[in-house]
């Protein structure tokens, strides 16, 4: 969905070096990156340092049973 995905990473509470990968997404998304399975996998670690490596982009993450709503 973003521009930037998240592809792999561990699920560490620390954050660790090099530990988060991303790769290109489809773009709908401009300046966000999205991480899905939020708190069931508990990425919140993977996700803040994807946006630590990626300035400028928000981080939004997403739990089993929640949506984005994205208007304009």
């Amino acid at each position: 969905m973003s521009k930037i995905m998240i592809s792999g990473g561990g699920t560490h509470e620390a954050l660790l070096k090099n530990d988060t990968k991303t790769t290109s997404g489809f773009g709908l998304l401009e300046h966000c990156i999205v991480d899905t399975h939020f708190i069931k996998r508990g990425r919140f670690a993977r996700l803040v340092n994807a946006v630590i490596i990626n300035p400028g982009q928000l981080g939004i993450g997403l739990a089993e049973d929640t949506a984005l709503i994205v208007k304009n």
